[in-house]
């Protein structure tokens, strides 16, 4: 009888909060495990906050080499003008449509000018040495009048002509803002 008593006990008592006991266990490792996963995630937060400091940080100092709208007349002077100063001749300086992008407008040019190899590469050189963003697309270089080559055989006075889109970009919300003012 107290055989019986021990497994009737055991059975309706004993294995079910025994089976609660273990699913509680089960609960309980997985909770430890996701407790230490929050706080790796929470001891990373410096990190983060640091990253989204810098980020801040390069997307300011980006905003300032894109121009305004105020200071895109001069962006272009300053590129007609570094033209002049290397000696080429512009045939073509015609801005074109702005494209708007999402977040910046992108203000073109179409530029065609002469002058000599050297010419043409001091000038790119000093549109990409400007402290605002000005990108060069679709250049095109062709000899528009041979020279006689020296005694070196160096061509390099040929006149050439050279038909490229400069681009510079400027940020889009200053657009949004005059637009809702």
């Amino acid at each position: 009888l107290f055989i019986i008593m021990g497994v009737l006990t055991w059975m309706w008592f004993i294995t079910p909060v025994n089976q609660q006991f273990k699913a509680l266990k089960l609960q309980e490792v997985s909770l430890k495990s996701k407790i230490q996963a929050d706080q790796k995630l929470a001891s990373d937060i410096p990190g983060y906050q640091a990253q989204i400091k810098e980020i801040r940080t390069r997307f300011k100092k980006f905003l300032k080499e894109l121009p305004n709208s105020s200071q895109i007349p001069s962006l272009l002077d300053s590129i007609t003008l570094s033209g002049k100063s290397q000696g080429l001749q512009f045939n073509l300086f015609k801005p074109q449509n702005n494209t708007h992008k999402q977040f910046y407008t992108i203000i073109p040019v179409q530029v065609q000018v002469d002058g000599t190899y050297n010419q043409i590469g001091r000038f790119i050189g000093e549109v990409a040495a400007m402290p605002r963003i000005v990108t060069v697309h679709g250049i095109n270089v062709q000899v528009k009048k041979a020279a006689t080559p020296n005694s070196q055989g160096d061509e390099s006075n040929n006149e050439l002509s050279m038909n490229c889109t400069m681009m510079t970009y400027k940020y889009a919300s200053e657009d949004t803002s005059k637009a809702k003012k």
